[in-house]
């Protein structure tokens, strides 16, 4: 249901300075992007420092839900780099705008955060802290 509202909401995003908040950031990056089918036995939490703002959430199995331990992975990115990434005009603005992403955690981590929340068009794009 928070994905059909989010992409509900993003479909009448403008890409205006206005539009480019933390939180239609952390719905397009992350919320988006979530295949609760590659995160049926997953249990970690993260942690996305976006334009200042944090957010900390979990997933258990195919569901998100509130942290409850220190984070798996920390990504910090600005809110245009995370909308791009999801919403770019082309593969080429996407990969870009992820590329300008940092991810930090072991690598392991990072490689599974990337595929449940499909943060990776191509191996390597985003670098690692």
């Amino acid at each position: 249901m928070i994905k059909a509202i989010a992409t509900f909401g993003l479909d009448l995003l403008e890409p205006t300075e206005s539009a480019i908040t933390s939180l239609n950031g952390f719905l397009a990056g992350i919320l988006l992007g979530f295949d609760p089918t590659r995160a049926a036995d997953l249990d970690a939490s993260y942690r996305l420092e976006i334009d200042g703002r944090r957010f900390e959430f979990a997933v258990a199995g195919p569901n998100l839900t509130a942290a409850k331990q220190s984070p798996a992975v920390t990504l910090t990115a600005p809110a245009a780099d995370l909308i791009a990434a999801r919403l770019g005009a082309t593969a080429a603005e996407s990969r870009a705008a992820l590329r300008r992403c940092k991810f930090d955690g072991a690598d392991a981590d990072v490689d599974v955060m990337r595929a449940v929340f499909q943060l990776s068009g191509d191996p390597g794009l985003a670098p690692r802290g």
